[in-house]
């Protein structure tokens, strides 16, 4: 046989207590530092990819810029070359000869121009299209760096209430479940309040407690014993009833059925003064009375 302690349930009960409130202080510091932390990389990112688009940005312009000097000033010699010529030309000859070379020249100076124009167009597509992407696996990284890093935040703070559901459930279970200590105590005090016999033998108003003081400073604890009894787990508590005439000692036994639900085997007053020749009051009995003794009882 085991004996309970209700004062260390009532401790275990608090320290769960105390444990949950600081494993939700933690779970929402933590998703306060992972907010934070998100908003600075969100932040960081945006900055960067500004830079980059500005960068490329002052690159495009000053690129165009350069091609448009380039040509302009090829143009200005190419123009001033021709000029020169034609002049050197019309004033020597204005033969169809010379209208045709002057002709193909230009067509093979705008030739030449259009060619260097795309092959200029065609350098700048594939740096662009280069920075591209490499931006592009910069920022897939980063978002799979955060996502795993969401995620695990995310089990952390489903860990943390599950835990605390869990102390919450062992908490309410002992205080308000009747297959406790407690609820077994609580019970029968209220079946024995409630006889008319103990009434009359202890007199009203009757208390209930569970030390032989009334006024001990000692925890208002349940004294109980849990064993095993034919294969079957049972349970007897003790707790004090004092009444104006008399007080009395309470005795209760229960067993679990094939529900797995304690039944009474009996609750018994045993008086501290004979009352009508008697100094025991049965309050609830499953028992034959014939079998079980005042004797056989452990208060």
């Amino acid at each position: 046989m085991s004996s309970i302690s209700a004062t260390a349930k009532i401790w275990i009960i608090v320290l769960g207590s105390v444990g949950g409130v600081v494993l939700i202080a933690v779970v929402i510091i933590v998703w306060c530092i992972c907010k934070k932390c998100r908003q600075r990389s969100i932040l960081s990112e945006n900055k960067r990819q500004n830079d980059n688009d500005q960068r490329m940005e002052e690159r495009r312009t000053a690129a165009e810029a350069r091609s448009a000097e380039r040509s302009q000033a090829a143009d200005v010699l190419r123009m001033k070359y021709g000029r020169l010529i034609i002049k050197q030309y019309h004033n020597q000859c204005r033969s169809s000869l010379f209208r045709t070379i002057v002709f193909i020249n230009r067509r093979q100076l705008a030739t030449g121009q259009e060619k260097k124009t795309s092959k200029s167009q065609a350098n700048q597509t594939l740096v662009q299209s280069t920075i591209d992407n490499q931006i592009e696996v910069a920022t897939f990284k980063e978002k799979a760096q955060q996502a795993a890093k969401d995620t695990g935040y995310s089990l952390i703070v489903i860990a943390g209430i599950a835990t605390l559901g869990g102390l919450c459930y062992l908490v309410l279970h002992e205080l308000y479940s009747r297959e406790t200590p407690n609820g077994i105590y609580k019970e029968a005090s209220k079946m024995c309040l409630a006889n008319t016999e103990v009434q009359d033998a202890l007199g009203t108003p009757i208390l209930v407690h569970t030390t032989p003081q009334i006024g001990s400073m000692r925890i208002n604890n349940v004294r109980a014993k849990i064993f095993n009894e034919k294969g079957h787990q049972s349970m007897a508590l003790t707790f004090y009833l004092t009444g104006k005439e008399r007080s009395g000692v309470v005795g209760v036994k229960v067993e679990k059925n094939i529900s797995n639900k304690f039944v009474y085997e009996y609750i018994l007053v045993q008086l501290d003064r004979p009352w009508r020749g008697r100094n025991i009051i049965q309050v609830h009995q499953n028992l034959d009375a014939s079998k079980t003794t005042p004797q056989t009882i452990d208060f």
